[in-house]
């Protein structure tokens, strides 16, 4: 059978009852979700110096067994460097060719700047 708490209290008994009716449970669920709640927004981690002694020999076997597995842990890999991107093959690095040859034999006369105009199709 689970254990029992009673309240005597009329002020008490009003307020679960007022509460379980807005909350449309009963007054025992009321009652816990109502001292839940407190002891959630009334909690304070616990200090060493306020260890019980029982906890001061769980917090320092604790202790122990980290230092000893921060002793025995093997050091990380060293990382190793990302492979190299393989070079780009020769032919995806020459220059698209012009649309028109710089140099031709009917180019040959003529000055560089005529044949760059040709080149990019001005005529001259």
């Amino acid at each position: 059978m689970p254990k029992q708490l009673n309240v005597r209290s009329d002020e008490a008994y009003a307020a679960a009852t007022r509460l379980a009716q807005r909350l449309g449970t009963t007054t025992t669920e009321a009652v816990l979700r109502a001292l839940r709640r407190l002891e959630q927004e009334t909690y304070r981690p616990v200090r060493r110096e306020e260890f019980t002694p029982e906890e001061e020999i769980t917090y320092k076997h604790f202790k122990e067994l980290a230092q000893k597995a921060r002793q025995e842990a093997t050091p990380p890999a060293p990382e190793t460097p990302a492979p190299a991107a393989p070079a780009a093959p020769l032919h995806r690095l020459t220059m698209p060719r012009a649309a028109a040859p710089l140099a031709s034999p009917s180019t040959d006369a003529m000055s560089s700047e005529e044949r760059i105009t040709r080149a990019l199709g001005g005529k001259k």
